[in-house]
């Protein structure tokens, strides 16, 4: 299985997990009131999950999943195996396997043991930080740390965030650098000039064409000569959803968000965090009528799927899913 580029027709691919319902609701002891809207939002995202991958199935791409672990451990709660993209990354016939810096994500990196034979691990001490999330960039942090999905690649191209953030640090780009290298000795690397996590800004549809929610002057020269529809679309409810990103687990913030799912049933949360199928197919989370119409004009058929409960959970289409085969050999699309 081989995977080379983000362009190329999708043959198999890993699907993320949620924690079930149940599993879920018993770590959390509520009452009724504060339990329900948990409830509603983790079913609904196993729907969400389910749905994605009947839509998968439908192009004959084998879906695999995660598997689901106890969510209480000797560390307390830890985090379910919803994001492969943030540890697992194929490229040639090798599969990289990345670091976690939270204690609590350090579990999810082992739940698609079973689908890999001998995969590269990024090396890493055997005490786990538990540093705070703000510090992750801190030189105390000294061992490669970095989320794959920092990473898109793009045949003899790959593309790395210059600036992770929290989601990686100098060590953790060397190793996957050097990793890439082994794999591809001509490999041509490019820093792109953003934050966090690169699959929120550029989505690759094909060669010469791709959506960016940065301007083009931030955008790297290998990218000069490509039609780059910009996507500066914002939507409010979504960037509010963010404020709480790491409180998920407080009954207030789930009984707001349950509520925005009943109030706003035809409400999207547009990103351009998709997957590509095929060299005429892509699936993006929510709807943008600009930007469906932009791809339609360049014959480009546009999947919509729901991910506004899996949007709780911080996980998008691209983060949720993680190719491990796509159809054809290493090409340069330069």
């Amino acid at each position: 299985m081989t995977v080379w580029s983000e362009i190329q027709p999708l043959k198999s691919v890993v699907l993320g997990n949620v924690f079930k319902t149940d599993d879920l609701l018993s770590c959390l002891n509520l009452s009724e009131k504060w339990a329900a809207p948990f409830r509603e939002i983790n079913q609904k995202a196993e729907q969400e999950l389910d749905s994605i991958a009947e839509l998968l199935n439908d192009f004959r791409i084998i879906v695999y999943r995660p598997k689901i672990y106890n969510i209480k451990s000797d560390i307390g709660l830890v985090s379910p195996p919803l994001s492969p993209r943030d540890w697992l990354l194929s490229y040639g016939d090798e599969v990289l396997v990345g670091n976690e810096a939270s204690l609590n994500h350090h579990v999810r990196t082992h739940s698609t043991d079973h689908l890999i034979k001998d995969p590269l691990r990024m090396p890493h001490h055997d005490r786990w930080s538990d540093i705070a999330f703000n510090n992750l960039n801190d030189a105390s942090l000294a061992r490669p740390y970095l989320h794959m999905a920092n990473v898109i690649r793009c045949g003899m191209d790959v593309f790395l965030t210059q600036h992770p953030d929290t989601s990686g640090n100098k060590l953790g780009q060397e190793w996957i650098i050097q990793k890439l290298k082994n794999i591809n000795k001509d490999v041509r690397i490019h820093m792109v000039n953003c934050e966090s996590h690169l699959d929120g800004y550029i989505f690759l549809v094909k060669p010469g064409l791709m959506l960016s929610s940065l301007p083009k002057s931030l955008l790297p020269d290998y990218f000069a000569k490509w039609d780059v529809i910009i996507v500066d679309e914002k939507v409010e409810v979504y960037r509010k959803s963010m404020l709480y990103k790491w409180k998920k687990l407080n009954p207030i913030v789930a009984a707001e968000y349950a509520w925005f799912l009943q109030s706003n049933p035809a409400e999207t949360m547009f990103s351009i965090n998709g997957l590509l199928i095929n060299d005429s197919t892509v699936m993006l989370p929510g709807r943008s009528p600009k930007v469906f119409r932009e791809l339609d004009k360049r014959g480009i058929n546009c999947i919509s799927v729901d991910m506004r409960a899996l949007s709780y959970w911080d996980s998008g289409l691209h983060c949720c899913t993680s190719e491990l085969e796509r159809q054809g050999g290493l090409e340069d699309y330069s």
